[in-house]
């Protein structure tokens, strides 16, 4: 945690000490709030470090988290694996053929978006509740009130596994995301949260997931070293192999 925090940090430092950049990135539009005279679109310092390093772990450490989930699920289901390829095949004819993030999304590559969305819901990366605090005056929440300034929350990991929501929910359905009832299912895959304080790293997150997983397995054949062994998870603030490692075999296809 030590590095994340000194790498957001410098990461602020160094721009701030560039005289001339033309970038517009995350790193930029947080100098500028920080600098900037209007009250209402003003960072304080501290609060540019805290978005800077929150954008650091979204975007890195919960994302190589869930590519670690969605490999190991994939590896475990050939004939998802096979179906995923067949999807890549017709997006990318050629092995070393590249794709835009524009070119990769859900109405592009359906049964790959499916197959995050699945995974996402069976290992969330924060499977906790995070929490919110209730207005002054309290509110009612599931028709009980709640006195204002209590701490709240809802454990991700249940909403994932509620029957009521999710048939079979302990099951690995990737194709329950391509039903026509799609649209209510995706109210409930709250793994970025919900609101106007979800996760600020969402789009980054789909764009890197997204974007690895089509070249990967479009490119090489990935399987488990011990296809027989199941992975066993433990959760700090998030999901991890307890392991911490997953070991596979990857070859380079012919075509």
């Amino acid at each position: 945690m030590q590095n994340i925090l000194k790498f957001a940090s410098d990461s602020l430092e160094e721009r701030a000490n560039e005289k001339v950049t033309g970038r517009r990135d995350f790193t930029q539009l947080m100098l500028e709030a920080i600098n900037s005279t209007n009250g209402n679109d003003r960072l304080t310092s501290e609060e540019g470090h805290v978005t800077s390093v929150m954008l650091v772990i979204t975007g890195t450490v919960t994302t190589s988290t869930m590519l670690t989930f969605i490999t190991y699920v994939v590896s475990k289901h050939p004939d998802v694996k096979e179906k995923l390829f067949k999807e890549l095949i017709n997006a990318m004819p050629e092995k070393d053929t590249t794709i835009s993030y524009k070119h990769a999304r859900k109405d592009c590559l359906p049964y790959l978006w499916a197959i995050i969305m699945e995974v996402s819901r069976m290992y969330p990366a924060i499977p906790g509740g995070l929490p919110r605090l209730t207005p002054d005056g309290g509110d009612i929440i599931a028709g009980q009130f709640i006195p204002g300034g209590t701490v709240v929350d809802v454990p991700i990991w249940s909403i994932h596994y509620d029957a009521r929501v999710f048939k079979d929910p302990f099951e690995f359905k990737p194709e329950r995301w391509l039903g026509e009832d799609v649209e209510n299912l995706m109210k409930y895959n709250v793994v970025f949260s919900a609101g106007p304080r979800m996760c600020a790293g969402k789009n980054l997150a789909m764009m890197e997931m997204t974007l690895a997983l089509a070249h990967l397995y479009r490119r090489y054949g990935v399987s488990l070293v011990e296809p027989e062994e199941d992975m066993e998870i433990t959760q700090q603030f998030g999901l991890l192999p307890a392991s911490r490692q997953m070991n596979v075999y990857i070859k380079s296809r012919d075509h």
